[in-house]
């Protein structure tokens, strides 16, 4: 899983959509079956039981690799109550497990629980909250967070406006390669947003962006076509 502080660094790891579900099943299961005491094959074989929607086998396998002491388990507990799978949707509910995974350190869990917590879903709004979790997220290299982060500037919530942070962040991200803040520069092109309005420069970013997936990116290319 990209940004699980419990596999090596070098690994990037890969999103749940892109699993090869038959390939992964089959490993995961050899490598519990030689290793049974590993938390963390536990958790692959959580993550590949959610890929198929077997969520009743994820949350059992999340839930042993967290009583195994596996953080990152206890964020993706989070993620089926905030998406419903498997369990009824329950904001306060996952903010509970997120708030879990944070304790004990899991930067991508600072910003679900940031995410819940800067709209208020099933707890108390706090935007100033939010925000503090992103930039700590941000410092251990989490490019949704830098995404997060950077609309906040952009939009002059929960901090002071400041457009040349919000590029510094999208410019951040993009580094890394991600689609949101590729799409988040196009946005400050097509806006002018402290840079002189330049629909020429925003394209090239929202097609990078659309090209990965990035639903937004794909409106923004459309409004541009119009």
């Amino acid at each position: 899983m990209p940004y699980d502080t419990g596999h090596a660094p070098g690994l990037p790891g890969i999103e749940q959509a892109r699993i090869n579900i038959p390939l992964a099943a089959a490993a995961c299961n050899e490598a519990v079956q030689t290793y049974p005491d590993v938390a963390r094959f536990v958790f692959q074989a959580g993550r590949v039981a959610n890929a198929r929607k077997d969520s009743a086998e994820a949350r059992r396998l999340y839930d042993k690799a967290a009583a195994a002491g596996y953080p990152m388990a206890l964020n993706n507990i989070g993620g089926l109550y905030e998406g419903g799978d498997g369990v009824r949707a329950d904001n306060a509910e996952a903010a509970r497990w997120y708030r879990k995974a944070v304790e004990a350190g899991e930067p991508i869990a600072m910003v679900d629980l940031g995410w819940l917590e800067e709209g208020g879903h099933g707890v108390a709004k706090d935007c100033a909250g939010a925000a503090r979790l992103y930039e700590i997220a941000v410092k251990a290299g989490i490019p949704s967070a830098m995404n997060n982060l950077g609309l906040l500037y952009l939009r002059g919530q929960c901090v002071r406006r400041d457009y040349g942070e919000a590029r510094r962040l999208f410019e951040q991200g993009i580094a890394l390669g991600d689609a949101a803040c590729m799409n988040g520069l196009g946005v400050i092109y097509t806006e002018g947003d402290g840079v002189p309005r330049n629909l020429r420069l925003a394209r090239p970013w929202f097609e990078k962006a659309a090209s990965l997936g990035d639903h937004e990116a794909r409106q923004k290319l459309s409004e541009l076509r119009r």
